[in-house]
Formats: structure tokens, sequence, C-alpha cells
């Protein structure tokens, strides 16, 4: 989301209730000189939360084209567990950037 680069994830098992274009912290490391893995941990982020990720991504690109990436993944799995703690509040008021 922030680096700009794309990656050819090599990936046996089936990801049951993953979409295309939904917001994941997934950790991917290299299994030989040609292809990279998933490890076993996932951070999945509401569906929901996707407009305001991109748009608070794009806003840290913007201001600071070096942006720190694992600072922005803190904060987001910060925000998830956020999410899972307080079930019973709407996504927008938790993932907010403001």
């Amino acid at each position: 989301m922030l680096g700009g680069q794309d990656y050819e994830i090599y990936e046996r098992r089936e990801l049951i209730g993953l979409n295309k274009g939904e917001v994941l912290d997934a950790r991917i490391v290299r299994w030989d000189d040609e292809s990279w893995v998933f490890t076993g941990a996932f951070l999945y982020h509401p569906v929901e939360a996707r407009k305001a990720v991109l748009k608070e991504a794009k806003r840290r690109k913007k201001q600071q084209p070096d942006v720190s990436a694992l600072h922005f993944a803190w904060e987001l799995a910060r925000l998830a567990l956020k999410m899972e703690r307080y079930r019973n509040v709407a996504v927008e008021h938790i993932y907010k950037f403001d």
C-alpha cells in the first residue's frame, strides 16, 4: 500500500473468506530464489474500513514520500484490536485517522 511493490505470492492453501481488494496485514518470506510465501499470521481489517485505510495511506504517501510502512502497519494492527474489543462500535468510529 505504501511501498508500491508487487509480489507474486505462492500459496497452496485456499484463503477462505478473502476477496480481491480486501485489506489484510500478512507477512511474506522468501521461499526460494524465485518465490514468496505467506507466513501463518494474518490480520484482517473490516471491509467497511477499506476506504478510510486507502485514503490514509494515500495521504501519508503524499505528505511524506518516505513514510514508514511499519509504523502504519502497527497503527492498523492497533485499530483492528480495538475493533475486536469494541464490537458494538461502528467501524467508521474506530478507523479514524484525524
